[in-house]
């Protein structure tokens, strides 16, 4: 291949990757980052929750929201626990440099907690967003085995079935 055709074939690879931009002095990625900051940026941050909790349990969850742009303006916040919205804080209206906090709590306590071999525990997934930006964490909920419906009925004929194979073992 000779060099011009592979200037060519090369520019054009480039290209069509978004690393070249024919015509301009931005990158095609800053566009995103020039367009911020020429207005108002809800920059979201889960603060603090509880990462791990027992079934019927509440969860208290700390978050804040700040406007790291130079212009007032005013957004919803969404608060969601495994994609169900939990929480929505209408128009909250911050200028430039501005923070505002809000706590709230879930109850845990209608979550169903997936069986596995040790523990019986599932993980919910955290999501707070705005119209900017968005900011994730995980809770993870158990359910002692102790405290399980039936949990003695399964106990009990798993203890049974132990005890006289153990007997039979020591007879021979």
């Amino acid at each position: 291949m000779n060099k011009k055709a592979f200037t060519i074939a090369l520019s054009f690879l480039l290209l069509l990757s978004g690393s070249l931009v024919v015509g301009g002095e931005t990158a095609v990625g800053e566009y995103k980052a020039l367009e911020d900051e020429n207005g108002a940026f809800f920059e979201v941050e889960i603060i603090d929750y509880d990462e791990e909790v027992e079934l019927g349990d509440e969860v208290t969850i700390e978050y804040k929201v700040t406007n790291t742009g130079n212009e007032t303006d005013t957004q919803d916040l969404v608060l969601s626990v495994e994609d169900e919205e939990i929480n929505r804080d209408e128009d909250v209206t911050l200028e430039p440099g501005d923070e505002w906090n809000n706590t709230v709590t879930y109850d845990t306590s209608e979550v169903d907690v997936l069986s596995s071999f040790i523990e019986f525990s599932t993980d919910l997934s955290l999501l707070l967003e705005s119209n900017n930006d968005s900011h994730s964490g995980k809770i993870t909920v158990s359910q002692p085995i102790l405290d399980m419906p039936g949990f003695t009925f399964i106990l009990l004929p798993v203890g049974v079935i132990f005890a006289v194979l153990i007997y039979h073992k020591k007879k021979r």
